[in-house]
């Protein structure tokens, strides 16, 4: 019932677009909560669809921002993020290449690893 649903809302859409009636959509989807409830829910059940969507808003640029903010927002997404980095050796170089111009960030970098020593020496 709901992948019906879900096709028949692309297909409505689809025909709107084609019609020429793109502004109705996008007036629809500003003003119609539900409506608008329905597409996003369609994006996030769809690995494809969401792919898409993706790949258009990171190629915002005003929007990257945005993006990283509810990334490091969602602890299961961050701590996946950091996951990713940790075992991945280009990555980590980056990061800590990075870490390292902030005079503050640097000098917290070599207590950690002192205290990573100090520890390993016991």
């Amino acid at each position: 019932m709901r992948r019906w649903t879900a096709w028949t809302l692309v297909t409505t859409l689809a025909i709107g677009l084609v019609a020429g009636c793109a502004s109705d959509v996008t007036r629809t989807l500003l003003t119609d909560s539900a409506q608008r409830a329905k597409v996003v829910d369609l994006f996030a059940t769809n690995p494809n669809l969401a792919g898409e969507a993706l790949d258009k808003i990171m190629a915002n640029d005003s929007l990257e921002t945005a993006i990283v903010d509810r990334v490091m927002a969602n602890g299961n997404l961050r701590e996946l993020t950091m996951s990713q980095i940790a075992q991945n050796q280009d990555m980590m170089d980056a990061l800590l290449k990075m870490a390292v111009q902030d005079p503050a960030m640097k000098d917290h970098l070599a207590a950690v690893m002192k205290g990573t020593q100090m520890v390993a020496h016991k």
